[in-house]
């Protein structure tokens, strides 16, 4: 949950910026084989893809990450000597609606190819849609949906999620 400074304004308002794109942010970093090796010992996969190079590309013809680091790149270095600024959300920083509560309902990604190391992403966030009023446990809001694309240093979409948060009034 936040409670974060966000814009207020109408669902009429919110509704106008369906469509909306944000600026592309590029990852901190690059998909590497010492991230992979540190995400896969945390979460302690014993895929031999991701541990073993060789394998990898005989397997799938390149050296392949985990999916689950298309987070991690872009959580890096959110903060770093002289740039501290995280960007946030559309939901958190432009949707103006009533309501200054949030709360992440849902995430979905699909990934239209592996990810590869040497793999140096970028993301943009868009707005997908926007809710009527809706009456929840935690209070009055509505559901904002948004999407993250992503790309690779091609130009190619790699993945996309979907994210829905409730923006809401505390009961």
């Amino acid at each position: 949950m936040s409670t974060h400074s966000v814009p207020t304004g109408t669902l009429e308002d919110a509704r106008a910026l369906i469509g909306y794109a944000g600026k592309p942010i590029k990852a901190d970093v690059a998909i590497d084989r010492s991230l992979v090796l540190s995400l896969l010992a945390i979460i302690e996969d014993r895929n031999r893809s991701y541990w073993d190079p060789e394998y990898s590309r005989a397997m799938w013809g390149h050296e392949i990450a985990p999916p689950c680091l298309l987070t991690a790149v872009f959580t890096a270095l959110r903060w770093s000597p002289g740039n501290n600024a995280n960007p946030g959300t559309i939901a958190r920083t432009v949707v103006p609606l009533p309501g200054t509560m949030l709360i992440n309902v849902s995430s979905s990604v699909t990934y239209h190819r592996q990810l590869r190391v040497g793999d140096w992403l970028s993301r943009a966030e868009s707005l997908v849609d926007v809710s009527d009023e809706k009456q929840t446990r935690l209070g009055v809001g509505h559901f904002v949906t948004t999407r993250m694309t992503y790309i690779d240093e091609s130009g190619d979409e790699v993945a996309y999620g979907d994210n829905i948060l409730l923006r809401y009034e505390s009961a």
